[in-house]
């Protein structure tokens, strides 16, 4: 019984910590994608006249882009303020839930380079670092402290990337690739990309850490509490106090209580340390 309760207890605090990653993705996803929002237009002011070499038209795509950036990090913000409501009533989110939230997202970048290549009826996308967005999904999914919905990230964004590419290169034959290639806004952006999914994924260790930490704080916590009162009071009492979130109310109940003494007890425990004595009414 003591096993399940202990159980139960590391379940519901892993739920919290659950939501409490989940929430701290959310934040970051949007964040991200604000920061991606804002580094595509500066990229599109001053490197403007290459696009249209590139391109031969103005950056449309790339303005879609934008926009679609700042509607995913409205989304993400949303959910954040979602998950702090289920975090407050104590809710659980359902399994097949987070797969479809995963799956949406590693989802946009493939929608992304897609709306850019048939705006600009070009493939040059695939050349671009525009692919690299792929990773700052997969590392958040580690927030999730789930394995296999962070394998399912890469699986996703991994299938979804090679249909993408196989389609695009049959669809459109772009002349001058070559000039993607010798492009400084090409070698830069891949670089900002990079350095943005190594911040996050020190994040995402730094909070899993956290997270460990704080697990093992609550089964300390936890057997503090029954050490300190599981030998003057019965188990359910203890079990009580520890499913309380809060001050536990005091109950009125009709009970009867039985006083006894134990013959013999004061020569007793003369004669032996108090460990024994303890041992002894136990």
């Amino acid at each position: 019984m003591e096993n399940f309760s202990n159980s139960k207890l590391i379940e519901e605090a892993l739920q919290r910590e659950i939501i409490k990653s989940e929430d701290a993705r959310a934040k970051l996803l949007g964040i991200a994608a604000l920061i991606f929002a804002f580094v595509l237009s500066v990229v599109t002011i001053f490197y403007y006249r290459d696009f249209i070499k590139v391109f031969n038209q103005k950056p449309v795509g790339i303005y879609i882009v934008i926009f679609l950036f700042v509607l995913l990090a409205f989304r993400e913000f949303n959910i954040s303020k979602f998950l702090k409501k289920m975090l407050k009533k104590g809710k659980v989110i359902k399994p097949v839930y987070r797969y479809v939230n995963i799956f949406l997202e590693t989802t946009i970048p493939s929608v992304m380079m897609l709306i850019v290549a048939v705006v600009q009826e070009s493939n040059l996308i695939i050349l671009t670092p525009a692919p690299y967005v792929y990773f700052v999904f997969i590392i958040l999914s580690v927030l999730s402290l789930d394995f296999k919905l962070t394998v399912f990230t890469g699986l996703t964004a991994a299938v979804e990337y090679f249909i993408l590419v196989l389609y695009l290169l049959n669809k459109y034959n772009t002349p001058g690739m070559e000039l993607v290639f010798k492009a400084e806004y090409f070698y830069l952006g891949k670089s900002i990309i990079l350095l943005i999914s190594g911040g996050l994924a020190g994040y995402a260790a730094e909070q899993l850490r956290k997270k460990i930490s704080n697990s093992f704080e609550i089964i300390s916590e936890r057997n503090k509490i029954v050490n300190m009162f599981g030998q003057q009071v019965s188990k359910e009492i203890v079990d009580e106090l520890l499913s309380q979130k809060e001050i536990t109310e005091s109950k009125r109940k009709f009970v009867c209580i039985m006083f006894l003494d134990i013959r013999g007890f004061t020569p007793f425990s003369e004669k032996r340390e108090p460990e024994e004595i303890i041992k002894y009414q136990n």
